[in-house]
């Protein structure tokens, strides 16, 4: 059985259409939902199409690493060590090629691989490493923590293209929240990216900034912002390096 697991929020406009991309996949699977109290029906659409895509969708408040992680936990209530797991994200669509590599990976891992950037894992591999709670890098934490406890994350060496993202040009932050609340999330993401690509120096800093073309006039803001994380907040940092680095540097490829 795959096991795949996700959160969602005021997704109503995309989410059947990202569950219908990965309907083709042939293999035996089960589809854990949390939703974080949208607020567009989201949840209601979720829960009259359960049966069609044979899915348990709860209810929680969360991040989107602590949704992921409450998931997990539902499906792990019938799971056993032969299974295997992994995430998508609701306002993705997944194309043709996602599926037979999703199905090359079922036919082909081991128990100490993690396959994709979703995180696509036997049951025992899965469960060792919980997601945390963050509401931003916690892909990029969760992959560092990964190669930290000795796993080894695959990808096709010809780099595919496997899915379609919403525009660029939307933020994905204005469905939580709008006027205040919406610049409040934008910190905590902030904070949070710092906490999961490892940002637990200068030069880390100054490499993550470079990496994610942040504009010099926010330097001085995300320095700020990194002050605080140092001082207030639990980073996650597996090597002298930023995770990032250690990801790019660790992880191998192969022809499919």
């Amino acid at each position: 059985m795959l096991y795949i697991y996700g959160t969602v929020y005021n997704s109503r406009k995309r989410v059947l259409q990202s569950l219908n991309s990965i309907i083709g996949i042939k293999i035996e699977k089960s589809v854990y939902i949390v939703d974080n109290y949208s607020s567009d029906g989201t949840f209601e659409l979720l829960r009259k199409n359960q049966d069609k895509y044979n899915m348990v969708v709860i209810q929680a408040h969360c991040t989107r690493g602590w949704g992921r992680y409450l998931a997990i936990q539902k499906a792990e209530e019938k799971a056993s060590n032969d299974d295997m797991f992994m995430f998508i994200d609701l306002d993705t669509i997944y194309n043709a090629e996602f599926a037979r590599l999703v199905e090359y990976a079922y036919a082909h891992i081991d128990h100490k691989t993690v396959f994709l950037d979703n995180h696509l894992c036997y049951y025992d591999v899965n469960h060792a490493v919980p997601w945390k709670d963050l509401t931003a890098a916690e892909d990029v934490e969760r992959e560092a923590r990964f190669i930290n406890l000795g796993y080894k994350l695959t990808y096709p060496s010809n780099n595919p293209v496997l899915w379609e993202n919403e525009p660029v040009e939307f933020d994905r932050e204005k469905r939580y929240a709008k006027g205040i609340e919406y610049y409040k999330r934008k910190s905590r993401s902030a904070v949070d990216v710092l906490r999961g690509v490892g940002c637990n120096n200068m030069r880390n800093l100054m490499f993550f900034m470079r990496n994610a073309k942040v504009h010099r006039r926010f330097y001085l803001i995300f320095t700020l912002i990194f002050l605080y994380v140092r001082t207030f907040k639990k980073i996650y940092n597996y090597s002298d390096d930023t995770n990032i680095e250690l990801i790019r540097r660790e992880s191998s490829y192969i022809d499919i």
